[in-house]
This record gives structure tokens, sequence and C-alpha cells, in this order.
């Protein structure tokens, strides 16, 4: 009998063991020359080796990245550096000749994965290890003319705000999806804007919503007309009459932001402020005009700290209740929300003028019981006619 109790006792304590679930080890994360780096798909490690996703590193370095979807193989190219990695395998090629990896590329929840020490590296930048915290530390930066590529924007942003004024036409296209009670659903829309501006404030826009069709919903498409005119924002829609709007900040808040906007150094600490990483990509050349291109991610504790810092402006005009309302609503707002934009800018070498603006990204909201929405979205402007007349809409 007591061979058998402790039988039963161990057999017992075998299926507790079973039974108890693993305590799940902290996600890693990527610090990238100081700020945190965010993906939908988390990095993994596999095998003592840290993956992430392609994307997500390569956009954050500059380089440009190829899918060959019949061979599973990228192509990944930075400057004269040429890297192939095949999914599945431990062989690429750099420059055309063979190299063993420690770990595979991997295709994971529909993301190709990258060994992150491996990719880095071979671009030139280092990479290191904080076993307390799981952070991949990688560290790299590049100068064109003696600057920073922080420096380099921050001074292409500035000479935008020189101009007498310019001119300006973009489209954006969007997916709206969302998952309620067990159900998703989403919706694939349109933008144009066009429109112009006469620095530091003035702007004047047209934008076209364009709404798919659906199976009960004809497609259609709405135009609005929004005018700042340095003071208030004005908006038109099909047939109204121009009506004023409530500004999102303060009219100080925006004064503060152009002079800002006028000079290199206020821009620059913006960025460290706001936790914008930037880099070099590969120069671009069209139409005859090559553009130095600058690429942009963002420290999303950072950005949203420092949007919710800046929306906050209004509260000076509040009510003691209300400024807690508006309070509450930001918490909300900024607390549940998950975002991971990249951009790519395009200065113009003859002229230091930025002319274009290539942004790909998604904003992601939980919005509690089980309801959640995201908007990925892909957006290009550009900017032209610089100090060429420009024609504004007369207001009441």
């Amino acid at each position: 009998m007591k061979r058998k109790s402790i039988a039963v006792l161990l057999a017992a304590l075998v299926l507790l063991a079973l039974a108890t679930p693993a305590l799940a080890a902290p996600p890693v994360r990527i610090s990238y020359n100081g700020a945190s780096l965010g993906s939908d798909v988390p990095p993994m490690v596999v095998g003592g080796r840290t993956l992430v996703p392609a994307r997500l590193i390569s956009e954050a370095l500059g380089a440009d990245v190829s899918w060959d979807a019949r061979t599973r193989t990228a192509t990944v190219v930075k400057g004269q550096q040429v890297i192939t990695l095949t999914a599945g395998s431990t062989q690429a090629t750099r420059n055309g000749a063979a190299v063993q990896l420690d770990a595979p590329a991997t295709i994971y929840n529909g993301r190709l994965m990258l060994p992150l020490r491996f990719f880095a590296e071979n671009f030139g930048a280092t990479v290191g290890w904080d076993a307390a915290t799981r952070t991949a530390l990688v560290d790299f930066r590049e100068t064109r003319d003696g600057k920073t590529a922080a420096q380099y924007l921050a001074e292409a942003a500035a000479a935008l705000n020189t101009h007498q004024s310019y001119k300006f036409a973009g489209d954006m296209s969007f997916t709206v999806s969302g998952t309620q009670n067990g159900i998703s659903q989403s919706m694939n829309m349109g933008m144009t804007m066009a429109g112009a501006s006469r620095p530091p404030l003035e702007t004047y826009m047209t934008m076209t919503m364009h709404a798919p069709q659906a199976p009960s919903v004809p497609a259609q498409s709405t135009t609005m007309e929004v005018f700042f005119d340095g003071t208030q924002m004005w908006t038109k829609g099909p047939g109204q009459e121009w009506q004023s709007m409530p500004l999102p900040v303060s009219q100080q808040a925006l004064i503060n932001q152009s002079a800002i906007n006028q000079s290199p150094d206020q821009i620059l600490r913006q960025i460290e402020q706001f936790g914008i990483v930037t880099g070099f990509g590969n120069d671009v050349t069209e139409n005859g005009t090559t553009y130095t291109v600058v690429v942009a991610k963002l420290d999303q504790q950072k950005y949203l700290a420092g949007m919710r810092e800046m929306l906050q402006d209004p509260q000076s005009g509040l009510s003691s209740g209300e400024a807690a309302q508006f309070e509450e609503a930001m918490r909300q707002l900024f607390g549940n929300m998950t975002l991971d934009f990249s951009y790519r800018l395009y200065v113009n070498q003859a002229t230091r003028d930025m002319e274009k603006v290539r942004l790909l990204g998604y904003l992601g909201m939980d919005m509690g019981e089980g309801a959640a929405m995201r908007m990925d979205l892909d957006f290009a402007l550009r900017m032209y006619d610089f100090d060429q007349p420009v024609t504004f809409p007369q207001v009441p």
C-alpha cells in the first residue's frame, strides 16, 4: 500500500508539472542607435540567434529589399553591398560570394525573418546583446557631406520653409480592418490631395476620398476643401459654404511649431525628442534628378509621448473638469495605440529641396472587450513649383 501511495503521488506530481504552463521568456527588443524599434511581428530567438522582420531592420538601415516568391529568396542592397538569403537555407551570398549563416532566414506569420547579426554587421553596423533585458543593441551611423542623416533631414526640412510658396500633390491608399465580437471586417480606401503652401503657416488643399464599391454600396468619391490662413481652419464640403472649425491644437502651439521649423537646430532637437531614427538610403535618380534619400523610423513610445504633450496644449483654455476629461481621453487614446511608421524623404542633391516623401506603416488601436482596429497605409507626397505664384480661396 505504501509503494502504491508513493506511485500515485509521483504520478500526480508529474501530471501537475505537465499541467503547469511554462513561464514565457520576455519578448526580444531591438534598440537601434538608442531608440526602440517595434513591429507587428516581434523578433524571435532561434538556436541562440536573433531573427528580426526583414522590413524592420532593412528600413532602419536604409537598405532596399526585393523578394522572389518563386525561389523564396530575398535580395538586399545598400550602396555597393548586395546580399541574398533564401528562406530555410543557411547559405547566403555577399556580393556573389557564398557565406554560411548561423541561422537560416525564416518565414514566420507571413514575414521574412532575417538573422540580425549577420545582416546588420554586413552593412557596417555593430550588434550587441543585453541579456538582462533581452535587447539586441544595434548601432549604425552614417554621414554625407560631413552631416548625419538627422542633420541632413533637419536642414532640408528647414529649407522648405525658406521658399515663398510651393505646391504639393499626393496619394494615399489605406486598409481599415477591425474585429469585434469575433467578427473581422476590412475595407480598402484611397485619397488624393493637391494644394499649395505659403510658409510658415498658410495652406490650402483639396482632398478627395475614394470609397470602394461593395456588394450593397456603390463606389463613390467625396471632395473636401481645407484652408488654414495662419490663424483659423476652414472647411468646405460639396455644395456647402466655407465653415470655420476648431483647431486640433492652440494657435500658440502652431506658432511655436512654425518657429521650430525655421531652425535646423530646433528641428534636430525635435527629431531626438520624438524618437525619430534616421539613416541614409540608396541614392535615386528619376527624370534626370538625383536624390539623397533619408530614411526615418519612429520610436513608438517617444513619439506617442511627444504627440500627447503637443495635443495637451489646448487644456490651457479648458475648465478643470474639461481638462480632466481631456487628460483621460488622451490616456486611453495613446495607452491603447500601437504604430510603426517608416519614411523615405527625397532631397534634391542640386537644390537641397525636399521634393518627395513616402510613408509606409500601420496604426492599431485596442478598444477593449475584444474590439480592435488597424489601419495600414501607403502615402506618397511630392512638392514642386517652388516660389511660383499660388492662389488661395476667399473665406468669410
